[in-house]
């Protein structure tokens, strides 16, 4: 069972978030698998977004649980996510978190997710979106060990 982030922008655009990002990848990676992987923009217009689509679709197996983050998705609290996180791993699948590009993810990847979340009902620019990702994994998993990390 692993997690992992597929998404779409440029690493090392922003190299205060990147930074964070690594600081929390690397926690996260102490209590169970996790792997990112930054996938180049490609749309330069909505139309783009298909090509884009099929770019993340081709490194998603058939059995991975496929998430799309966005805001049209569900919210959870702390506590929901982290209930969340622990049903995902007793159920042994590979999750997969989305972040799509400029223009937001394809038909045909929501077609195919298993779930829609939000982070928020703000549109996020993609890397702050994979930083708060990446927090809100560690911060569920300190939750479902009862790590002084998140406090309620």
């Amino acid at each position: 069972m692993r997690f992992r982030l597929l998404w779409v922008g440029r690493p090392k655009s922003e190299p205060h978030e990147a930074a964070l990002c690594k600081k929390y990848e690397s926690r996260i990676a102490r209590m169970v698998k996790f792997e990112e992987t930054a996938l180049k923009p490609l749309a330069q217009q909505p139309s783009d977004c298909d090509r884009e689509g099929e770019r993340i679709l081709q490194k998603v197996s058939d059995g991975e649980y496929l998430v799309v983050l966005d805001e049209r998705g569900r919210e959870m609290s702390s506590r929901q996510w982290a209930d969340w996180l622990v049903t995902k791993q007793e159920e042994s699948r590979d999750v997969t978190f989305v972040i799509g590009g400029a223009y937001g993810v394809s038909h045909a990847i929501r077609e195919r997710a298993n779930d829609m979340i939000s982070l928020t009902r703000m549109t996020l620019p993609h890397g702050l979106a994979r930083l708060l990702l990446v927090e809100q994994i560690y911060r569920g998993l300190c939750i479902t060990v009862n790590h002084p990390y998140h406090h309620e």
